[in-house]
């Protein structure tokens, strides 16, 4: 009789134990007793028995274990379940599923990105347009008849007249080198706060020197010949002619803009990204006239209207404001 070391089974028997759970040799002798009948879950155990069987009453020779056997073995037993049959899960199938769960999570993320405004987006643009058509709380307003109303106040260097509205004074020869005049409500409203400024604009001249700028400002230092600053959304009226400005940037129309009339309004609307633009006629329906971001940031809103100078101005200018409101809602 050979001796039982000459055995390949033995052989294999002894190369599984001494490399551990998880080794080609631990596999390939556990499949082979499989394939031969054996029952049990205790892997370890069934190959143990099969090499003492194999052996046949010999003098037992001891199986040293290999460097990793222990560390493996310990990790067997852990992931076994107390009291089952321990079925291992191959490694090609837990990688598909930790692949469809990362597909899964991916896709619920964009979906959740999709029904999101996207900042400058025209979702954005027709949320805040929904968000207008809800501002009814006052949260500032300027109505001109003999003074600038408490809580406003004169910025720039050109001389106002408020007595019935708001429009330049006569210049003085003091005033001659000033640029601009107006009046900026002395509060501001939060940057994640949406809300509007109303301008009425009374009356008009077709021609004149005289620009009129309904403003919102992320800068709440203005300048002091000309009230402005340099960071703002503006709309601006030359003679009929509008014209939006972004920190002293024109900015296109979609579509040719009307003739701004006298007794009309403008209306800025503000949200943390974006703005939309409206004027309407006497017959108060609103039109666009641009939307797009803002690019103000994350600092509060100044707002007002103001005056500027581009040239010789007639004694009394009249172009007119009636008044100036800023609203909003108690939601954001």
């Amino acid at each position: 009789m050979p001796p039982i070391e000459a055995d390949p089974f033995f052989v294999l028997l002894t190369d599984a134990l001494r490399a551990g759970p998880g080794s080609p040799a631990w596999h390939q002798a556990v499949t082979q007793l499989r394939e031969q009948g054996a029952q049990g879950s205790d892997e370890y155990k069934l190959l143990i028995a099969a090499r003492e069987t194999l052996e046949g009453g010999k003098e037992y020779r001891a199986v040293r274990a290999g460097p990793d056997f222990t560390r493996k073995l310990m990790q067997g037993v852990e992931a076994e379940p107390a009291g089952g049959t321990r079925r291992s899960i191959p490694t090609a199938t837990l990688i598909a599923i930790l692949g469809g769960i990362v597909v899964l999570a991916a896709l619920g993320y964009v979906g959740y990105r999709m029904t999101q405004p996207a900042p400058g987006g025209q979702v954005a643009i027709d949320d805040l347009q929904n968000k207008a058509n809800r501002f009814f709380d006052t949260a500032a307003t300027a109505t001109f008849a003999g003074s600038i109303p408490d809580g406003w106040n004169k910025i720039g260097a050109l001389p106002l007249d408020v007595s019935d509205g708001l429009r330049l004074a006569p210049m003085p020869d003091s005033a001659a080198k000033a640029k601009g005049g107006g009046a900026a409500w002395g509060g501001s409203m939060p940057a994640d706060q949406p809300f509007a400024v109303e301008v009425l604009v009374r009356s008009i001249e077709p021609e004149s020197a005289v620009l009129l700028e309904a403003f919102v400002s992320a800068d709440p230092k203005f300048a002091a010949d000309t009230g402005t600053t340099s960071h703002d959304l503006v709309w601006q009226l030359q003679g009929h002619s509008q014209h939006v400005m972004l920190s002293g940037s024109g900015q296109q129309f979609a579509q040719p803009a009307p003739a701004f009339a006298a007794g009309g309004s403008v209306r800025l609307v503000i949200d943390r990204d974006v703005a939309i633009i409206e004027a309407a006629g006497p017959d108060k329906k609103w039109y666009r006239l641009w939307a797009g971001p803002h690019e103000l940031g994350a600092a509060p809103r100044s707002v007002g209207v103001r005056f500027l100078r581009t040239g010789p101005a007639a004694a009394a200018p009249a172009i007119v404001v009636q008044q100036v409101k800023v609203t909003t809602s108690a939601a954001k």
